[in-house]
């Protein structure tokens, strides 16, 4: 396939601009430390010595590695394996060593240089030793799944897992986690220079279990519907006393108001010839007009009292029925008494010219 003229000048253009900036970038890459980065280095070494020598290891970790950052010699890069093998971190202090015996050797290299390069070399055959080797097996996961797999914190490729990896003698940690599946963690030890293999299963997500239909012939019995509840009934529980005081009262006033009315039925038949249409007396009936009114006001009050009484009586015979469960069908009886059922409550009153008449069942 053929490019035009513009597009080739514009890929050489590009190409030489990329190599110009990897030669600058490999240039200063390789530049010469200044004395002030080697007074500093220097000064760091004998601080990190004194606080090996102290037994202080994170802290003269931290001062030989900024020491070998800024100067890169082999005497810094010996230091930096010592501390790291003291502090028993094997597998760094080799890397350092490594790096050391890497260096290419200097044509005014002197004897402090030299010494150092040999201690190294004989320090990465000491530490190959002690170092361990693990080979992790992980398993169980469902394909496809989002697998993350992490060694002592630090996360581990898929593609590394068959690969044997250096490890310092003492506890470890392996923990996975794979979509679908519960967490995965394995600790294990490992003694100086073994060599061991670790494996991992993930175990699959329990599935819910499968309801099994159950027929309505193979219910239990707590499940069948409950037996319809009773009906409550309304049974009289007999008169009370509001029954008695309204049956007397009404007695009472019923008697009462036909005696007086009465009496005011004969002075009113004795007056209507003594006195006019428009009622008026002459005075010598007065005693009869006055026995007229006394009279028919006491019957129309007793008679109004009648009234008040028979209505509270049958007020009270009404609302003295309460409710009680009636028996399921077919129930067996509790009770030994007779079931012959019985009349309702019945109440007569019969009203004469000079009396009454009540009478009734219950």
């Amino acid at each position: 396939m053929s490019c035009p003229t513009s597009s080739r000048l514009r890929a050489a253009l590009l190409a030489l601009s990329l190599a110009l900036v990897a030669t600058s970038t490999s240039t200063a890459g390789v530049a010469a430390p200044s004395a002030s980065d080697k007074a500093t280095a220097r000064q760091l070494v004998a601080d990190g010595r004194k606080l090996r020598a102290a037994k202080q290891f994170p802290e003269a970790i931290e001062k030989l590695a900024a020491a070998y950052a800024l100067y890169a010699t082999p005497v810094t890069g010996h230091e930096l394996a010592l501390v790291y093998r003291d502090a028993g971190r094997f597998v760094e202090a080799r890397e350092a060593a490594l790096g050391v015996a890497h260096m290419a050797v200097e044509a005014d290299e002197g004897k402090a240089s030299a010494e150092a390069r040999a201690a190294c070399n004989a320090l990465i055959a000491e530490l190959g030793k002690k170092i361990g080797e693990v080979i992790l097996a992980v398993d169980g996961y469902v394909t496809g799944a989002t697998v993350v797999v992490t060694f002592d914190g630090t996360v581990v490729p898929l593609a590394a897992l068959s690969a044997p990896r250096l490890v310092d003698p003492g506890n470890h940690v392996v923990a996975v986690t794979a979509t679908g599946s519960p967490d995965a963690r394995v600790e294990f030890s490992v003694a100086s220079g073994e060599h061991k293999r670790v494996e991992v299963h993930v175990e699959k997500a329990a599935q819910p279990p499968i309801p099994v239909p159950v027929s309505s012939s193979d219910a239990p019995t707590s499940l069948k519907a409950p037996p319809p509840e009773p009906t409550p009934t309304m049974v009289r529980s007999g008169a009370g006393w509001l029954t008695y005081v309204g049956f007397s009262v009404a007695g009472a006033g019923a008697l009462v108001g036909s005696i007086t009315g009465l009496q005011a039925f004969s002075a009113a038949s004795h007056l209507s010839g003594k006195c006019d249409s428009n009622r008026i007396c002459p005075a010598s009936e007065d005693s009869d007009v006055k026995k007229l009114n006394t009279t028919s006001t006491i019957s129309t009050i007793s008679f109004a009292l009648a009234g008040v009484g028979l209505g509270a009586a049958l007020f009270d015979l009404a609302t003295s029925a309460t409710a009680e469960p009636k028996p399921a069908p077919n129930a067996t009886p509790t009770s030994s008494k007779s079931t012959t059922p019985t009349s309702p409550p019945s109440l007569q009153l019969s009203l004469g010219a000079f009396a009454f008449a009540l009478s009734g069942s219950f």
